[in-house]
């Protein structure tokens, strides 16, 4: 009976887990600048192995998800089949790289959550990014402003 009781605790706990590292991801695609400490390649480089453990979890829906729509798999078909024509490789590769990540992010969260579920998720993401919006309008006032 216990053991049950550890097993629903972990799940729960993994689920939360899940949901924080999506939300993080999210916040990080819509370019928020971070603070020396966390730079741009950390993020990057973090990406991998939270891909790849969300991956893990639920590979079986999601590669069902991933392949119902040819059209979509027909575009990345080209943009990766693009390495090939390319003028710049090392940033259509790196391109290409970002654009899978994306993809398997989009394929996880139709496959892992329901409609309102991915809408909590996005509500998180953009009060989060507007919290810190306002924090740095606030705190650095002229980081804003352009020159012309």
């Amino acid at each position: 009976m216990l053991g049950f009781h550890n097993l629903s605790i972990n799940r729960r706990l993994v689920e939360k887990l899940e949901i924080g590292a999506i939300i993080i991801w999210l916040v990080y695609f819509q370019s928020v600048k971070v603070p020396p400490p966390f730079t741009s390649s950390f993020f990057n480089s973090l990406s991998y192995p939270l891909a790849a453990a969300l991956l893990a979890l639920h590979w079986k829906r999601i590669f069902y998800v991933a392949t119902r729509d040819i059209i979509l798999l027909l575009f990345l078909g080209v943009a990766f089949a693009s390495i090939f024509w390319t003028v710049n490789l090392s940033a259509t590769i790196e391109a290409n790289r970002g654009l899978l990540r994306t993809f398997l992010l989009g394929a996880y969260l139709a496959a892992c959550f329901d409609l309102k579920e991915q809408m909590k998720i996005l509500a998180w993401v953009f009060g989060i990014s507007l919290v810190l919006s306002l924090i740095c309008a606030l705190a650095i006032p002229s980081y804003g402003i352009g020159e012309n």
